[in-house]
């Protein structure tokens, strides 16, 4: 079972609550002052192609898949964030994780409905910037929930792969930038020096493709398989354990006491040295 969602929040916990938001406020406007300063303004909204609702799904898969400027190709521990983002209602309650997920879902339709959705010359990922604090709050969830061998091990594999991708990135600066062509130089450049054609590993979204949408269809339907199982198989970690077990002794007997000088007692139940029960009065 999940540790119920904050039903005993006190002042300090609002108080807390209020903290992580000012933080949040005060990390936004410092951003739109930086954005302010560095462009005079902030871009309009012509500045990245057209806006239509049918771009909304080549967009909202290519930000996660896409193999120039999706998220996971370049940043793959992320994939345990998927899974965490599923359980954070069920970890928060949907009073604390709902405006999440609302400012998530609702920033991925947006982004994903121009056609420039990637942001041309930008960076991998570039247009995701501003929901990564939700992501990170993801996978930290997943992190937390699901222990054990298993999660330890996909963390670490996943972990060392996203180290390796930022160190070529590093080390090959030209890598870190794509023409929107469809074609990844990373994926390019690693066919080389591999001696190994990895180009079509995978899909494009910049220039969509059949082939693109069953992929993405065949990912989608791992990740949720494993979620599922996951999920059914799921060891209740330690926290989980404690906070049961305080929730059952509520219903439990007291337990016997001795106190210093007095007799051990049951209740209302007074245990006498010769082992005798009586009242206690």
């Amino acid at each position: 079972e999940a540790i119920p969602a904050r039903s005993d929040a006190g002042p300090e916990d609002w108080a807390k609550d209020a903290q992580s938001g000012d933080l949040g406020a005060v990390a936004g406007g410092g951003l739109l002052t930086l954005d302010m300063r560095l462009f005079g303004g902030i871009p309009a909204v012509n500045d990245y192609g057209s806006v239509s609702l049918s771009n909304i799904p080549a967009g909202a898969l290519g930000l996660l898949f896409d193999r120039q400027y999706g998220l996971l190709p370049y940043g793959p521990v992320y994939i345990l964030a998927l899974y965490g983002l599923l359980a954070l209602p069920r970890q928060l309650g949907w009073v604390r994780s709902g405006p999440m997920l609302t400012l998530l879902v609702s920033y991925f339709a947006f982004i994903a409905s121009f056609s420039f959705w990637f942001g041309a010359f930008s960076p991998p990922s570039r247009m995701l910037v501003p929901v990564m604090p939700i992501f990170v709050a993801g996978l930290a969830t997943a992190l937390h929930r699901w222990r054990g061998w298993r999660m330890t091990i996909a963390a670490i594999a996943l972990a060392l792969a996203d180290w390796a991708i930022i160190a070529q990135l590093i080390a090959v600066p030209r890598l870190r930038y794509n023409y929107w062509d469809g074609k990844s130089v990373l994926l390019a450049y690693l066919s080389e020096v591999w001696e190994t054609d990895i180009t079509q590993v995978l899909p494009t979204f910049v220039v969509p493709e059949q082939a693109s949408y069953v992929w993405a269809a065949w990912a989608v339907a791992g990740l949720v398989g494993i979620y599922v199982l996951i999920t059914i198989n799921r060891p209740v970690s330690r926290s989980n354990r404690n906070a049961n077990r305080r929730r059952n002794d509520r219903y439990a007997p007291t337990p016997p006491s001795r106190m210093p000088g007095s007799l051990p007692t049951m209740g209302s139940v007074v245990i006498t040295p010769d082992g005798e029960r009586r009242e206690d009065t």
